[in-house]
């Protein structure tokens, strides 16, 4: 839901008024939506961290995979920003 979020985001410069308000409306929809679910996947990922040991340390880098999903939020934050600018 994030990454067509930030699609959604990029599109919509070139639609024209309407089509490119509903597309940033339902872009800010799925991110916020796709951020809820990417946080409460994080809680119960450093939960389960704190309650059981860490990973062996072959598969440490593991740990930063849930850090994917926050950083093309703030991508996709960015370009809504942009996209809702262009449209007021």
């Amino acid at each position: 839901m994030i990454v067509v979020a930030a699609t959604g985001a990029t599109i919509s410069s070139h639609l024209d008024q309407r089509a490119g308000v509903a597309v940033l409306v339902v872009s800010f929809m799925l991110l916020s939506l796709g951020l809820g679910m990417c946080y409460i996947i994080l809680a119960i990922y450093f939960w389960r961290l704190m309650k059981c040991k860490l990973p062996a340390r072959e598969a440490i880098i593991s740990c930063f995979v849930p850090v994917g999903p926050p950083g093309m939020g703030a991508y996709a934050i960015q370009n809504l920003a942009i996209g809702l600018a262009a449209h007021i």
